[in-house]
């Protein structure tokens, strides 16, 4: 395998997704701070249950790099 080749695997596996939840904790982030500012629990709430579901990605996303790296 060539270096642009290794260079574009790693990109797709690895640079893709981190931007992809980069991405995803700045909209909670933000839909964070309206439902806090609006006193929004439901909204919290939910916000909580997708962080949850990205920590479980994140974990998944960390143990399969060991195998691509």
């Amino acid at each position: 395998m060539n270096n642009l080749d290794k260079n574009g695997l790693l990109h797709e596996k690895i640079v893709q997704p981190i931007n992809q939840f980069d991405n995803a904790l700045l909209d909670e982030r933000e839909l964070l701070k309206l439902a806090l500012k609006e006193s929004d629990n439901e909204t919290v709430n939910a916000v909580c249950q997708d962080l949850e579901r990205l920590e479980q990605q994140l974990s998944h996303f960390e143990l399969s790099q060991v195998t691509i790296l």
